[in-house]
């Protein structure tokens, strides 16, 4: 049994990452009342269920690549994936945000179709597929 089912979270954390990283496209952003009473900047996904809640360093990171107006964030592209940070003095699983490195995301405008699949070979293991993480 897997902690991470029993206890499930609002907000996209390490463990839903499944060890991967994941391309993603930003489809809204919105400030979210977290449970200490602050308020955070959260971007969803498209085709996902779990929105990140942003810290000043993912935010940051997404405004180097965008700009700093979260609007214009819509419909752009980053990659998010599993690290770690020294938090408190202890190091802490996280999540990171940077650009989806050149060529592993199809222009979001007019994406080309998809090629027929190609078998698995008999050793892959589609849990481990990073393209079918479901968070």
């Amino acid at each position: 049994m897997n902690i991470n089912n029993i206890f499930p979270t609002k907000f996209l954390s390490e463990p839903d990452l499944q060890g991967h990283p994941v391309n993603v496209t930003i489809s809204e952003q919105c400030m979210e009342a977290m449970r200490d009473g602050s308020q955070k900047l959260v971007i969803c996904f498209q085709g996902k269920q779990k929105g990140l809640g942003l810290n000043k360093t993912n935010a940051d990171m997404i405004a180097s690549l965008y700009g700093p107006e979260t609007d214009n964030w819509t419909g752009r592209q980053i990659q998010i994936y599993p690290t770690t940070t020294d938090f408190k003095g202890k190091v802490t699983p996280c999540i990171r945000v940077r650009a989806v490195p050149a060529g592993a995301m199809a222009p979001a405008a007019a994406p080309a179709p998809a090629p027929a699949p190609a078998p698995a070979p008999a050793h892959f293991d589609s849990d481990n597929d990073p393209d079918n993480i479901p968070f």
